[in-house]
């Protein structure tokens, strides 16, 4: 499996979140949006980065020091949880990565 590094991403308007194997600055928001929430109409933040390594784990980075499971609780209702995010990989053209 290659390595990918990555952003983490949350889409204000579905509760949603992911991870883009892209750059923040290279990221075309509206194709994440049909891709992760099946629509065109986002908000989305920056919550951190991330690495997928060759054995399949990945590192979440920067996620703790901006956005704990106290602060999706308080924000949204506690209806996502951090995991939730290992579960939403995508690739450079928005496929998702089992």
């Amino acid at each position: 499996m290659d390595k990918y590094t990555g952003t983490i991403v949350y889409c204000l308007s579905h509760d949603q979140g992911a991870l883009i194997s892209l750059e923040e600055d290279k990221i075309d928001f509206e194709k994440l949006g049909k891709a992760v929430c099946g629509s065109n109409r986002c908000m989305w933040e920056i919550h951190g980065y991330f690495n997928l390594n060759d054995n399949g784990s990945i590192s979440l980075a920067n996620l703790d020091l901006l956005y704990d499971q106290d602060y999706y609780d308080r924000i949204f209702g506690g209806c996502w949880k951090i995991p939730m995010f290992l579960n939403e990989k995508y690739d450079t053209n928005y496929n998702t990565i089992p």
